[in-house]
């Protein structure tokens, strides 16, 4: 069984590709982490109330049907859940925004040492 980082919280990905999901899924796995996924924003959501999960960090996309990243982190933000989990958003365009509650931002496609280095630097070192 994989190690986890920050005293066995998972990493929350958010994004509507499954294929991105189950690939940052494997990776974190192999790094010895562990994460939840979610197709949107509602979802996530649903995720953070009804298991009182409060995330190491939130790996998040901004477009997404149904609830996309904006309105994910407004609810959030709004609700207060998980206040303490970090946000970092993993979108398409080029051009970064200012969001409110989030502290890192990664391009898409993004590379696999940048990636790395973040959740490094969110969630701390993997466990050994």
């Amino acid at each position: 069984m994989p190690s986890t980082c920050r005293a066995s919280r998972p990493i929350l990905l958010v994004d509507d590709d499954r294929d991105i999901r189950q690939a940052f899924e494997m990776i974190l796995e192999a790094e010895g982490y562990f994460s939840v996924s979610a197709a949107n924003g509602r979802e996530a959501l649903q995720i953070l109330i009804e298991n009182r999960l409060t995330p190491a960090a939130i790996f998040l996309d901004l477009d997404m049907p149904v609830m996309n990243g904006r309105e994910f982190l407004r609810a959030k933000l709004a609700g207060n859940y998980a206040p303490e989990s970090p946000v970092v958003v993993f979108a398409a365009a080029s051009q970064r925004e200012v969001l409110e509650g989030t502290v890192a931002w990664l391009q898409k496609p993004v590379d696999l040492n940048e990636l790395l280095g973040v959740v490094e630097s969110v969630c701390g070192q993997r466990g050994t």
